[in-house]
């Protein structure tokens, strides 16, 4: 199933390149905003910077929220458009500042909290930073369903919660494959400026593990009782791969020779 899924990613973005660089240019002028302006204001002015970065920050979760509505309809093989961009920042305008805002939530705890307990330096304190990283840890395996959620299945922000942390539970290994995969596309998109496959291609490959983890509760709801280890994703990825076609990495580079 992770292999289908990231051939099916791989392919959304190359089908819908244009709208994938475009969406990556807002990205990194978020991202050049909020590196660039602290590091030129910060010797001067440190309340300026201040106030950039609150300005920047919830700025940067709309614009997230309003991409990922748009990626939503392009893993379902639609064409992304443009023109939808403001009915998604309003749409989405509550819900993308608070999932934001949560997923985020442990940084601060890591920032202050673990040196704190660190520099204690008694087993108890050691014991309690543990577990703020362990626990930020698993919050950050939730978090990468928040958005999707939202896009796919709930509008609510509790229930949003919930849903992401009962598919961690029940898919821990492969949120796990997730968060080391979307770690390994940002790194792949360091030569390119983040452009390709850049922020876009992470919250596409997030949209898309969801949309394809979906077809096992759908399965496991018209099954009860049925194993939940011998999930039989070659027939539920059926219609997926014929949607996807036969394609290969040789094909794109010389069509000529398929």
């Amino acid at each position: 199933m992770l292999s289908f899924l990231i051939k099916k990613s791989f392919f959304d973005l190359w089908d819908n390149l244009f709208s994938v660089l475009v969406f990556n240019l807002g990205f990194l002028l978020f991202l050049a905003v909020a590196i660039l302006f602290p590091s030129l204001l910060f010797p001067i002015t440190p309340v300026l910077v201040i106030i950039v970065l609150i300005v920047i920050i919830p700025l940067f979760f709309l614009y997230c929220g309003a991409v990922n509505l748009e990626l939503k309809r392009l893993i379902n093989y639609e064409n992304p458009k443009l023109s939808r961009f403001l009915q998604n920042l309003k749409d989405s305008l509550k819900t993308s500042l608070t999932l934001g805002f949560l997923v985020f939530l442990p940084l601060p705890f890591l920032y202050f909290g673990v040196p704190l307990y660190l520099n204690l330096g008694n087993i108890f304190a050691f014991s309690a930073a543990i577990l703020i990283i362990f626990l930020s840890f698993l919050w950050f395996l939730a978090g990468q369903y928040f958005f999707p959620i939202h896009c796919q299945l709930e509008k609510g922000i509790f229930k949003i919660i919930k849903k992401g942390i009962l598919i961690l539970i029940d898919n821990p290994g492969f949120s796990l494959a997730l968060a080391l995969f979307s770690l390994f596309l940002f790194f792949l998109s360091i030569p390119t400026a983040l452009m390709f496959p850049g922020i876009t291609g992470i919250l596409i490959f997030y949209q898309g593990a969801l949309k394809l983890r979906l077809l096992k509760y759908d399965y496991l709801e018209k099954n009860p009782g049925v194993d939940k280890k011998l999930i039989p994703w070659g027939i539920l990825l059926e219609e997926e791969k014929k949607l996807v076609g036969k394609r290969s990495l040789k094909g794109l580079i010389f069509p000529w020779k398929e």
